[in-house]
Parts: C-alpha cells; structure tokens; sequence
C-alpha cells in the first residue's frame, strides 16, 4: 500500500503510536483521582486516523476514563482507537453505527461516563485541537464549587488559541 502511494506522488507521514504514561492507582477500585474526583474525557471523532492517536497520549494521567466515540467514521479511526484501548484500559471505545454527529458524540460519551459513576467529564476534540494541559485549570472551578460548568475559548486570546477544552459536572 505504501508503495502504491509513493508512486503516485503522495506523500507517507509516519505517526509514532506511544500510549499514556503509566496510570496512577490512588482512588476507590483503583482509578486515578483529580482531587479527590473521576475525570472522565469524552472524544468524539468522525474520520481522525491521522490525530486520534496524539489526541489520545496527550490526555493526562489523572484521567481515569476516556470515552473515545467513533461516530461512524470511515477511515482507520476505529483501527486507532481499538489499538490504544488495547494498551490502556482507560480507553473505552464507543462506536456509533451511523454517523450522528458531534453533538450525539458527545451525548453518547456523557451517558457512558455517568453510568460508569465519573464525577467530572470533559470534552475535547478527536483532532488533537485541544491542549490537555489547560484540563487543570478548567477542573479547579467545578471542583472549588464556584460553578458547575466550564469553558475554554481558544479565540479570545492569541496565546491560548491552541487550548480549548469545556467540561461540565455530572450529578
């Protein structure tokens, strides 16, 4: 197949697959905790082969589950998403067998995250828009109890247009 491709000009992009660093055993039935809460991350993806896999170890290690929702993609994405929940068990796939939309995506992820019992999920975009690093800061409200929602807009500001993720507790 890389061959064929090559020949006709396109250009062969390699993408190093590296799973999560190993996952902290510190809460109840041995999940990792975000102060004292389960962080749930929800992924809805339609047709992310190329991202899903760094969109996926770049989510930090105090999430306990990541609600990955292929929503009826067509590419390889499901083969991506099914090889990382092979090395990290907080993967959980979830696969839409018709194409919905991102907001069933995300739907379908929250539903999956409370009945697994997450205190806290948040949404960030299959396509590795996203920068996990701002998870913290996005968490500390809701948990702090100043609110029950958060959100990061990318646009305000040039310095963090690369970090864009919104959460919302689950009670």
């Amino acid at each position: 197949m890389i061959s064929r491709l090559a020949k006709k000009g396109l250009v062969i992009r390699e993408i190093p697959i590296i799973p999560r660093h190993e996952i902290p055993k510190i809460g109840d039935g041995g999940l990792p905790l975000y102060r004292g809460h389960k962080v749930a991350v929800v992924v809805p993806a339609y047709n992310e082969e190329l991202l899903i896999g760094e969109t996926l170890t770049g989510i930090p290690d105090f999430v306990c589950r990541i609600y990955m929702v292929n929503d009826c993609s067509k590419d390889k994405t499901q083969e991506v998403i099914d090889y990382y929940a092979q090395q990290d068990d907080s993967i959980v796939p979830v696969r839409h067998e018709q194409n919905k939309g991102v907001g069933a995506a995300i739907v379908t992820g929250y539903k999956r995250a409370m009945e697994d019992g997450m205190d806290i999920a948040a949404i960030m975009a299959g396509d590795h828009q996203m920068d996990p690093a701002f998870l913290p800061q996005l968490l500390d409200p809701i948990i702090d109890g100043k609110c029950d929602y958060t959100m990061g807009n990318r646009l305000v500001s040039p310095a963090y247009r690369k970090g864009y993720e919104y959460l919302a507790v689950l009670r």
